[in-house]
């Protein structure tokens, strides 16, 4: 190969690599514009977040909709602000900690599954309170637990 057709070949792989990521972008910026990211809000728009110089929590007493592509999912909040019915002291409580996937990320309240847990430990006497918020890591868990 000359150095002429070499020059070409690598002028070539170049601009090509350069059309992919301007294509990335633009299709980026296309999925953004038309909505594709999922939202949480009440019917005046509001978000379940409230955001402070300690952090985020969600909403108490939140009535709202949560919405993807996917799924359209209702979603409550008790007046402690947990995807949860109001907590009993009394009971015997096993707490389930966590992010969106505790939280219930597209799923219907007695979908979580600490409502299911529930299902099966309350017999026993316990329950399980769904203290998942979005978003949340082991910063937030050891926060939310003091």
């Amino acid at each position: 190969m000359n150095m002429g057709k070499l020059k070409d070949f690598f002028i070539n792989i170049l601009l090509l690599v350069f059309v992919i990521v301007i294509f990335l972008f633009v299709f980026e910026a296309a999925l953004r514009v038309i909505g594709t990211s999922c939202a949480m809000r009440d019917s005046d728009g509001n978000s379940i977040f409230i955001v402070s110089e300690d952090g985020f929590y969600t909403k108490p007493d939140f009535t709202g909709r949560f919405k993807c592509l996917e799924f359209d999912t209702s979603i409550q909040t008790n007046s402690e602000g947990f995807r949860d019915s109001e907590f009993n002291t009394n009971d015997k409580v096993i707490l389930s900690l966590g992010d969106s996937m505790t939280f219930g990320h597209g799923v219907e309240q007695d979908e979580t599954y600490s409502d299911v847990l529930e299902g099966y430990v309350s017999p026993k006497g316990f329950a399980v309170y769904n203290i998942g918020v979005p978003g949340y890591s082991l910063r937030e868990y050891i926060k939310q637990l003091n």
